[in-house]
């Protein structure tokens, strides 16, 4: 059967249930501000094309330390190997320097390979990104430190909007999952070279590896060969006849198990075409030739190679392959954000289910949001990082760690003392329900494994009905996303802001968390304030009255329906701590618009997991639906049930208003200390 002349069945995916977290090296992302060290590891550079990096960077908000040998000339190579290496080890010692980019490719890189000293450089994980001849040096050391490198646009590269866009979604502020689509403007390129093709349908996960089909053949037989079994493998190069493309592909098949490959990812071959005349194979002859008989997905065309438009690609995360929306899925995070390097070290620990539950809670206090946490558990099942056996016991911790921020929010009336009193209850109350139901039910499923298979039996229902959905958006998140990237724009546009150094700029971004944090409790305040001026004692009598003879169930309600427009359970409890401190509504009857917000949470997850074509992501959530049900059902019918945590919240509350250092205390052990004690004794 020929290239492209069927569709294929999707490829099935392989996740292990025993898989464990990768243990990759990820460099931290780059900000405003940061140090670019830029080098040449490869070929010469003129002036212009130096002068032309420097301002690419600059143009990016970072600021520029050039290498010692940055400007040298040997032959067709910059500067001697020694040269060349000097610079390379100096950019990852120098502790002022963020990120390390080259200006250019050409030829050299192969020849220092074995010269690098790679300890050095896992002692000091840096971005490191370019392309060509980079090729070499971005495999070679994944391969022997597990630093994930950046196959993307050389820094003296053409910074098109297309390619900006990309390089700060990678690098800069990356969400997950990301999707890179083909410039739309490559298949209105006159030259056909640029136009996009399926040569074989279908889509395909597995680790990026690849780059430069010249450099990458030239590996096969050496200590830095890449391994391509199970991968997305993605292939471009340039100015090749047919032919020599013919023997490089051949050389890869034969000395290599690029046969074994996921999915292969072809970029743009720029003047590869036959000579007119020359007795040839066309270049998607010759594909179809020597790729044909792999029964994978394949695309030609994705903007990447020695073009304008570039992706940018992190070598060794997960990625996921679509052939039909010609995009390349990234399913992780190609660096540490802000909080990442912590929640990934806890992730990365578990090796127990109890462990799984205490990593829950602390990954959710650091984020400050459960459906952060259990967005990233149900992403990293999915792609098959991350097995069910664990996760399901970090949901459940997830539940406990998203309370610390209504606890939190009650603060906002410690200096007034029955105020402060109703409020610490209502938001312990959401802490005590959440610990009760988890001393229920963990020991249960973890034990039967009841909860776990109403899961597994919703999704294999789900999936026999074919019914698909995606996430929600919230106009409120959407509105506040608009306004904060817009405040963001704005103030890297300020000079004073964007040449300040990398510990300026980190103090700075403190800062304004805290002056975030500050405004918060100020908005909190005059919502109670307003609160209480608006509402008359017959009216707030009436609300109150209106919920008791509801019986619970309308309360549970409302609590869903706000969290579910919201898509935030915080959101909702966080209002209602200010609103009982304010008397407004007493505990008894916010209890159960707190359990509905528990329910409500859980919706946004379902729908978000069919987003993940692996359907344990989908199991991952409903088993948070379940959990959630089953918790109210066994604590709210039953009065006396019904009213340990509420009882046990007012007599904390009695406490801590006497002794307001007790409810400091009372944060700091149960939602950091023990946890983080826990995950190291049971670990």
């Amino acid at each position: 059967m020929g290239l492209g002349s069927s569709v294929i069945t999707p490829i099935i995916y392989n996740n292990n249930t025993n898989t464990v977290m990768k243990k990759y090296l990820k460099p931290n992302a780059l900000v405003p501000g940061d140090t670019i060290g830029l080098i040449t590891p490869s070929s010469s550079i003129t002036e212009e094309k130096l002068e032309k990096a420097i301002s690419n960077i600059k143009m990016l908000g970072l600021n520029v330390k050039l290498g010692k040998h940055i400007k040298a000339i040997n032959g067709y190579l910059a500067g001697t190997d020694e040269q060349r290496l000097e610079d390379l080890h100096n950019m990852f010692l120098d502790n002022g320097v963020n990120g390390i980019w080259c200006i250019r490719g050409g030829y050299g890189v192969g020849r220092i390979l074995a010269k690098i000293n790679y300890k050095l450089i896992k002692k000091n994980p840096k971005i490191l990104i370019g392309y060509s001849d980079i090729t070499a040096l971005l495999i070679a050391i994944h391969q022997k430190t597990g630093l994930i490198g950046f196959h993307g646009p050389l820094a003296s590269s053409d910074f098109t909007d297309y390619s900006v866009k990309h390089l700060k979604g990678v690098l800069m502020n990356p969400k997950l999952p990301y999707t890179i689509a083909h410039t739309i403007d490559s298949n209105n390129s006159k030259d056909k070279a640029y136009h996009s093709k399926v040569l074989r349908a279908g889509k395909a996960k597995g680790e990026l590896t690849g780059g430069n089909l010249t450099l990458l053949a030239a590996s096969v037989g050496t200590d830095f060969q890449p391994k391509f079994k199970n991968k997305l493998v993605f292939i471009e190069d340039i100015g090749e006849r047919p032919y020599r493309l013919d023997r490089m592909f051949t050389q890869l098949l034969q000395g290599s198990d690029l046969d074994k490959a996921a999915g292969i990812i072809l970029g743009v071959f720029e003047d590869c075409e036959p000579k007119v005349g020359d007795r040839s194979l066309s270049l998607m002859g010759m594909f179809a030739d020597r790729l044909g008989h792999l029964n994978i997905p394949i695309i030609y065309g994705l903007s990447f190679g020695h073009i304008r438009d570039h992706m940018t690609l992190p070598v060794g995360i997960e990625a996921e392959m679509d052939t039909a929306f010609r995009t390349i899925k990234l399913l992780e995070k190609g660096i540490k954000t802000l909080g990442a390097e912590y929640t990934d070290a806890l992730f990365e620990s578990v090796s127990n289910p109890f462990a799984g539950l205490l990593v829950g809670i602390l990954c959710t206090v650091l984020v400050q949001s459960s459906s952060v946490t259990t967005a990233t558990i149900v992403g990293l099942v999915g792609s098959g990082v991350l097995s069910l056996e664990y996760a399901i016991p970090m949901v459940m911790g997830a539940n406990i760690g998203t309370t610390v921020t209504n606890t939190l929010v009650s603060f906002g009336h410690v200096r007034r003392e029955q105020e402060f009193k109703r409020a610490f209850a209502a938001s312990t109350m959401h802490d005590f329900f959440n610990l009760l139901v988890v001393i229920i039910l963990f020991p249960l499923d973890l034990y039967t494994g009841f909860i776990t298979r109403m899961a597994e039996n919703g999704t294999d229902f789900v999936l026999a009905t074919g019914f698909t959905a995606t996430k929600p958006n919230s106009p409120i998140k959407a509105g506040i996303k608009w306004g904060s990237n817009n405040i963001l724009d704005g103030l890297s546009s300020i000079p004073f802001i964007s040449n300040l150094s990398e510990s300026s700029y980190r103090a700075y971004a403190v800062l304004l968390i805290i002056v975030a944090i500050a405004f918060i409790f100020l908005c909190l305040k005059n919502v109670v304030l307003n609160m209480k001026s608006l509402m008359l004692n017959q009216i707030e009598f009436g609300l109150d009255k209106a919920l008791a003879k509801g019986g619970g169930l309308l309360a549970i309600l409302i609590g869903i329906l706000i969290t579910f427009s919201v898509q935030s359970s915080s959101i909702t409890t966080s209002i209602l701590v200010p609103i009982v401190g304010s008397g407004i509504l007493s505990i008894e009857n916010a209890f159960p618009i707190t359990l509905g917000a528990n329910i409500g949470t859980t919706i946004t997850a379902v729908l978000a997991s069919f987003a993940v074509d692996d359907p344990a992501g989908l199991t991952i959530a409903l088993h948070h639906v379940f959990f959630n049900l089953i918790g109210v059902i066994i604590v709210y019918p039953v009065k006396a049930v019904r009213n340990i945590p509420v009882n046990l919240a007012k007599r904390l509350s009695v406490i801590t208003a006497k002794r307001r250092y007790i409810a400091i205390l009372y944060v700091l052990v149960t939602f950091l200390l023990l946890p983080l004690l826990g995950v190291v004794l049971f670990n």
